[in-house]
């Protein structure tokens, strides 16, 4: 959890540079270089820290609605990508909406200042996500991608970080196996 806070107020940060930057155009590179840098920080911590807390609540979900955390992983990120791309939408939309209400070049100020008060907004409605810390000391998960939680004394915790390693070790093939019989693939990064 204060990964991802730490990611949102660096995002917010980067967010707001652009505000000031179109306010005051005679500084824009004195803040917009630091604040893409924030960004770029930013982003990288929050996409590990949402990955993490995501992983986390798979189990959890797994866990309560008794199925694989293969359904609960495919659930959740369907969950994930409609609210994400679907706020991506709604965002687009607004910006088109202030462009249009706006003939001048205060549009571009009036957006940032939408996409500073959103990111603002998301950044305090992160304080009230619920901590999970220490769960993966009280989850095991299985080979079939089934879960269970571990009494007190159930298995070490060496253990459990061998069957997980394990677990990771087989993914990291099975995508190089991939990638390796499939070169087709490789069409698929991003080249800028």
């Amino acid at each position: 959890k204060t990964s991802l806070l730490l990611g949102l107020c660096f995002l917010l940060a980067y967010v707001s540079t652009f505000v000031i930057a179109l306010i005051l155009p005679s500084i824009k590179w004195y803040v917009c270089v630091p604040g893409s840098i924030l960004g770029g920080l930013g982003a990288g911590v929050l996409w590990v820290a949402q990955s993490s807390y995501y992983s986390q609540c798979s189990h959890l979900y797994a866990i309560e609605k008794s199925i694989s955390v293969d359904e609960a992983h495919t659930a959740l990120a369907g969950y994930f990508a409609f609210i994400y791309l679907g706020s991506e939408a709604l965002g687009k939309l607004l910006v088109t909406l202030i462009y249009m209400l706006y003939d001048s070049n205060d549009w571009e100020i009036v957006a940032f200042l939408v996409y500073a008060s959103l990111a603002f907004l998301a950044t305090v409605g992160s304080f009230f996500i619920k901590r999970l810390d220490n769960l993966e000391d009280g989850v095991d998960v299985h080979t079939d991608g089934t879960v269970a939680l571990l009494s007190v004394t159930g298995s070490s915790t060496k253990s459990r970080a061998r069957s997980i390693e394990f677990l990771l070790w087989n993914e990291i093939i099975a995508v190089y196996t991939l990638l390796k019989e499939h070169s087709m693939f490789f069409l698929l990064q991003p080249y800028q």
